[in-house]
């Protein structure tokens, strides 16, 4: 029987390929047995599959802080909206998505007028930016005034920009 903290190939324990194997114990149950080492340094997995399986959901991942890909429950989508995980007391709950997650903009606006938010009321962004999550950034509409503030601030942007290349038109004109 190896000792804990041995370290073996994987042909030579009778895996197929080269990886590093170390004799580990698992963190709840202590049963032992070979490990693969991730990148030559450390165990792949602290806990036997039976533990693992009893940490996990139903899709079989480890949950929120297990899982090596935590963040805290915040999350940031490909859009540039960021997500909260709200605990399960939370008076906002109501407005989280079947996950327990709430658009990070929705909920600054919901605590400072100290209620819930109603599916079709909108926070728009000021300043565009979609992370920025500051109070005072924050504008609460409805779907016919958000389409104009985003209007809005289309052409406002069209607009410096056009002033600009003008400017510069002129500059170059004058140069000559």
């Amino acid at each position: 029987m190896p000792e804990l903290g041995e370290t073996k190939r994987g042909r030579e324990i009778g895996i197929k390929d080269g990886s590093l194997y170390i004799w580990a114990a698992c963190v709840d149950c202590g049963k032992e047995r070979w490990v693969r080492l991730k990148k030559g340094r450390q165990p792949t997995s602290i806990l036997c599959h039976p533990c693992s399986m009893k940490r996990a959901n139903y899709h079989g991942h480890p949950k929120r802080e297990l899982n090596h890909r935590w963040k805290g429950g915040r999350l940031t989508d490909m859009d540039g909206y960021i997500s909260i995980l709200l605990p399960t007391d939370s008076f906002f709950l109501s407005m989280a998505t079947n996950r327990g997650y709430v658009l990070e903009h929705r909920l600054v606006v919901a605590k400072k007028l100290g209620r819930c938010l109603h599916p079709w009321e909108i926070v728009h962004h000021l300043n565009g930016i979609r992370g920025d999550n500051r109070a005072e950034n924050l504008a609460l509409t409805m779907t016919q005034y958000h389409e104009k503030y985003t209007l809005e601030n289309a052409l406002k942007k069209r607009i410096q920009l056009l002033e600009k290349q003008n400017k510069q038109l002129k500059e170059a004109t004058n140069g000559n």
